[in-house]
């Protein structure tokens, strides 16, 4: 099952999260395909304080990643420094992030990033 992360004044709130499938909603379950290892990996929503703007990613180190976005060493992100995060969902394998992070860059995750999106924006 996925879980999502949600930060507000500094307490962590766990949400249930479902995956959209084209079929419908399934549930998330680990599954390594050949030569992945089941570790964790996460897709993590990124909230620009210079302009407001949120960016959208996967990665195993969130910790590492962030302090590369703030950093300007992301090409996408550089002119948008500094970013705090504001949502993160824990995936076991590589495959499972990257499916999501694309759902949710996807024209069929749009309503569903925006749902996440305005249900933090109430709460922070």
């Amino acid at each position: 099952m996925v879980i999502g992360y949600c930060f507000k004044d500094g307490a962590v709130a766990f949400i249930r999260q479902l995956v959209w499938r084209a079929v419908g909603l399934w549930l998330v379950e680990p599954t390594a395909h050949r030569g992945e290892r089941l570790s964790p990996f996460y897709v993590y929503f990124l909230k620009s304080k210079k302009d407001g703007s949120f960016y959208i990613g996967q990665t195993n180190n969130i910790e590492n990643r962030l302090l590369r976005h703030n950093k300007g060493l992301i090409k996408t992100t550089k002119s948008r420094v500094p970013f705090k995060i504001i949502y993160f969902e824990e995936y076991n394998t590589r495959r499972e992030a990257m499916l999501r992070e694309k759902h949710l860059k996807s024209i069929l995750g749009v309503k569903e990033k925006k749902k996440i999106i305005d249900r933090l924006s109430m709460g922070l």
